[in-house]
C-alpha cells in the first residue's frame, strides 16, 4: 500500500510539474484546454488517490472466493450468485464483496450497485453495499452478475474471474460464497456467449437469448484465487436516474441480406495463427451482431426516409438543413457542400437561427429546457 500511494503521489507531481512549466512558457504546444485537463487531472488524483475516503481494508468473516468449474478460462462468460436469506423488521442488511469483472448487484429486482472500483493489476477494491433501501422483512432474494470476459483490452485488465461475497447485519453472517454448502448458488444468464468484440479496444458486444429460461441448472462452484485486497479510497456513485431520457427519433428498417458488409480487425484477427489477439473466429460466431447492424437498411422504395419523431430529432433535422448550402440541400454532393459548411456559409438572419437552434440541441443534450423562441 506504501508503494502504490508513492506512485499516485510522484504522478500527481509529474501533472503538476508540467502544468507549472506550461503557465511559465517552458512547456512548448500547452493552450487553455491542456492547462484547464491538467487541472482537472491533478484534481482528480488529488481527491481520488490521496484523499480518498480512508479506512482500513474490508475483511469477511465467513466467504470464499469462488468460481463456476471449468469456466475459469473461457472467454466471454456471465455468471448470475443468487442467496437468499431472511430477515427481521428494521433489520439493515449489508454486501461485502469483491469480484473481477464487471459486475451489478440488485435485490428482490431492484438495482442496487455496479462495479468494480478498479485498482491496480493484481489487487482488487472490496465493496460494501447498504441493502436496507431494497430489503424487506422475511424473504429476500439477492443475485450478483459477473462478468468473466478473460481477453486483454483497453477497459479491464485480463486476470482471472473469481466472486468473494456474504451479507451481514450487526455480528451476523446471513449468507456467503462458499465451494460446498455455501447459500450462493451459480447459473448462466442468457446471454449469448460467442459474439464479435464491441471493439478492438474493449471486450464483447452484448447480445441476449429472451424469454430466459425459467430454471436454469446450477453449476457446481470451484475454488477461486484469493484477491490480494485494498482499501477502495474512492466514494461510491449516487446512480442518480436521468428522468430527461426521452427518443431522439424514430424509423422504419428492413434487413437486407445482400448489403455489403466491413470487416475490422476485431473481426478478421482472431483465430489467426500467432495474432495474440484474443476473441472468436468469424465461422464460430452464434450472432454477428456488427453484420446485422451494418444490413438495416433506412430506405423505403429506393428512398431514404429520414427520422421521425422527438423533438430533438426534428430540431436536428432544421439544424442540419440550415448548415447545408442551397446546392446540397437540393441533391448537391457531400463534398461541394463540405468547404462552405468549414468558411461558415450561414450569414445575418440564416446564421442567427442556426446559432439559436445549436442553442436548443446543447440545451436538450444538457436535459434543459430551451426559453428561446426561433
Amino acid at each position: 500500500m506504501i508503494c502504490y500511494n508513492v506512485r499516485m503521489k510522484m504522478r500527481m507531481a509529474d501533472v503538476v510539474g508540467r502544468m507549472g512549466r506550461g503557465l511559465g512558457g517552458g512547456f512548448a504546444g500547452v493552450r487553455g484546454h491542456s492547462l484547464r485537463r491538467g487541472l482537472r487531472r491533478a484534481l482528480l488524483l488529488a481527491v481520488t488517490g490521496l484523499s480518498g475516503v480512508a479506512g482500513a481494508v474490508t475483511a469477511f468473516d465467513a466467504a470464499e472466493s469462488v468460481w463456476p468449474a471449468g469456466l475459469a478460462e473461457e472467454m466471454n462468460t456471465l455468471i448470475a450468485f443468487r442467496a437468499p436469506f431472511e430477515l427481521k423488521a428494521g433489520e439493515r442488511p449489508v454486501l461485502k464483496m469483491v469480484a473481477w469483472y464487471s459486475y451489478r448487484v440488485t435485490l428482490n429486482g431492484a438495482f442496487v450497485g455496479f462495479g468494480p472500483a478498479r485498482g491496480p493489476k493484481g489487487f482488487f477494491r472490496p465493496d460494501e453495499w447498504d441493502l436496507a433501501a431494497a430489503a424487506r422483512p422475511g424473504r429476500n432474494e439477492l443475485c450478483v452478475e459477473v462478468a468473466g470476459y478473460n481477453v486483454p483490452n483497453f477497459y479491464l485488465m485480463e486476470q482471472p474471474p473469481f466472486f468473494k461475497a456474504e451479507v451481514v447485519c450487526a455480528d451476523r453472517v446471513l449468507a456467503a460464497t462458499k465451494r460446498v454448502g455455501g447459500a450462493f448458488a451459480a447459473t448462466r444468464q442468457p446471454r449469448v456467449q460467442k459474439v464479435p468484440r464491441y471493439s478492438f479496444q474493449r471486450t464483447f458486444v452484448e447480445a441476449y437469448r429472451l424469454p430466459a429460461a425459467a430454471h436454469p441448472p446450477a453449476l457446481a462452484l470451484a475454488a477461486a484465487p484469493e484477491p490480494a485486497l485494498i482499501e477502495r479510497r474512492v466514494p461510491y456513485p449516487d446512480f442518480e436516474v436521468n428522468p430527461r431520457m426521452t427518443p431522439v427519433s424514430f424509423a422504419k428498417v428492413r434487413y437486407d441480406e445482400t448489403a455489403p458488409v466491413r470487416q475490422d480487425r476485431s473481426l478478421s484477427l482472431p483465430g489467426q495463427t500467432g495474432g495474440g489477439f484474443k476473441g472468436f473466429p468469424l465461422a464460430d460466431l452464434e450472432l454477428n451482431a456488427s453484420f446485422l447492424a451494418q444490413r438495416l437498411d433506412r430506405r423505403e422504395g429506393g428512398r431514404d426516409v429520414p427520422p421521425r419523431g422527438g423533438r430533438v430529432g426534428r430540431l436536428r433535422q432544421r439544424a442540419q438543413r440550415l448548415r447545408l448550402p442551397r446546392s446540397a440541400r437540393r441533391g448537391g454532393s457531400a463534398r461541394s457542400a463540405r468547404p462552405a459548411v468549414r468558411r461558415g456559409a450561414v450569414r445575418g438572419r440564416r446564421g442567427a437561427r442556426h446559432q439559436a437552434l445549436q442553442g436548443l440541441l446543447q440545451r436538450d443534450s444538457l436535459g434543459l429546457r430551451g426559453t428561446g423562441r426561433l
